[in-house]
């Protein structure tokens, strides 16, 4: 990554822990079922049969998948997988989910 105006190593380190932000109208075009953190965040989780099961506070990144850490009655840890992740709605900003036995403990 290079920013414009810096142009050497000491120059660069000046930068070191500070935060980088981009305006929407910049962001790159994602992949198809690929999203940003702040378009998962704050969204709605619902089961299949339509039970809302709280909203996604956190996204956990592990080394196999990414864990978005749910609130709600119950809070819980979704894997962000394919087997369990059924669409992703960013107009309803609404998760579907299918639920693997034991996610929910009290549910």
């Amino acid at each position: 990554m290079r920013f414009e105006g810096i142009d050497s190593r000491t120059a660069a380190k000046e930068l070191v822990g500070r935060f980088v932000s981009v305006t929407k109208a910049d962001l790159v075009d994602l992949p198809e079922s690929t999203f940003f953190q702040f378009d998962i965040i704050g969204m709605q989780v619902c089961s299949e049969d339509g039970r809302l099961l709280g909203t996604i506070a956190e996204i956990i990144p592990m080394p196999a998948n990414d864990l978005w850490r749910v609130e709600g009655q119950v809070e819980f840890l979704l894997p962000a997988i394919a087997q369990v992740i059924v669409k992703v709605d960013k107009k309803e900003r609404k998760v579907i989910v299918r639920l693997m036995e034991g996610l929910i403990e009290s549910q």
